[in-house]
């Protein structure tokens, strides 16, 4: 659910995120403050349902079932994805927390393996398209053409799915572009990552 572009810093302020994603920016306590005076930015997504019977997603009436009160709840149709604050950081600050998302075994970064690249069309220009790996599986998620917002994305496409670690070794080079180094290939081995095959 990450930004493709920059988001203007102001209430109601909307842009692009992955493709079929609209983002949009708020200002408001999120559920798990006890102060809800103390307000943080929050960028919020659709909250889509399941598709339909033609196979359209349709917005969402609620807003969350762990919302905790009307006031740390995004509008019906719209879900929070991720939130930030104001308040500077400083180098200890950014390193505290890559520790923490790189290294603590309940962060998913450590329990999965993810990757993923935008796609670009033919001018460099626009994000058409996303490559995704999850796990051990390879999927593209390629914009609608015809929807100008941005809000529609087609079917996920599922382009590997890897059957062991040489396979996700491959597909990573083939599809990503990053070759691992034999100790960089080495290192997921004992791990709950390593796909044993």
């Amino acid at each position: 659910m990450g930004s493709l572009e920059p988001l203007l810093l102001k209430e109601g302020s909307k842009g692009r995120g992955a493709p079929g994603v609209v983002q949009r920016l708020a200002r408001r306590p999120i559920a798990d403050f006890t102060d809800t005076e103390h307000k943080l930015w929050v960028v919020d997504v659709p909250n889509y349902n399941k598709p339909n019977q033609s196979g359209e997603s349709t917005p969402s009436g609620s807003a969350g079932e762990t919302d905790i009160d009307t006031n740390v709840r995004s509008e019906p149709g719209w879900r929070p994805a991720y939130c930030f604050s104001d308040i500077e950081w400083l180098p200890q600050d950014f390193e505290n927390i890559n520790f923490q998302v790189s290294q603590n075994p309940t962060s998913m970064f450590v329990q999965n393996v993810l990757l993923t690249k935008p796609l670009l069309d033919e001018r460099g220009e626009k994000c058409v398209g996303q490559l995704i790996l999850a796990g051990n599986e390879v999927t593209r998620r390629m914009a609608d053409e015809n929807d100008e917002g941005g809000q529609e994305a087609k079917p996920k496409e599922t382009l590997r799915k890897c059957e062991n670690e040489q396979d996700r070794i491959d597909a990573i080079e083939r599809w990503f572009g990053v070759v691992l180094e034999q100790e960089e290939q080495r290192g997921i081995r004992g791990l709950t990552t390593e796909i044993k095959g």
